[in-house]
């Protein structure tokens, strides 16, 4: 597995790291929205800095959006930061948020840090 998910209060942490295929990719979301502890989440930190290459279609991620729509259907209040540097991987990523219906409100940082702050100002708000 090309991944690690690290739960902490309330949050998930998953870092990508090496090669990723798009069945891994796909792996990593049906192990967090499959999990107990899925319904308490209020944040998911996705940190694609480690990984080497993905290799994951348009398609694939398609798929893995809609995955994303269903899970977000029993949790509704959740946020996701994703965590990228390289271009091609933020192109990636822009792709799977433009195809997620679901209503997790949705960002993407350059730094673990930015994606941290944005978790502790939104909570402030809500």
């Amino acid at each position: 597995m090309p991944y690690t998910l690290t739960w902490e209060h309330k949050t998930v942490v998953v870092q990508f790291y090496g090669g990723v295929t798009g069945a891994e990719f796909a792996g990593a979301h049906i192990s967090i929205a499959s999990d107990e502890r899925y319904d308490g989440l209020r944040y998911m930190l996705v940190d694609y800095r480690g990984a080497t290459s993905f290799e994951v279609t348009a398609a694939q991620l398609d798929e893995i959006a809609a995955l994303a729509y269903a899970a977000s259907l029993s949790n509704g209040q959740m946020m996701e930061a994703h965590v990228a540097e390289r271009v091609e991987v933020i192109g990636l990523v822009r792709h799977l948020v433009a195809a997620n219906e679901s209503s997790h409100e949705q960002g993407i940082f350059r730094t673990v840090e930015a994606a941290r702050a944005w978790f502790v100002a939104a909570g402030r708000r809500r």
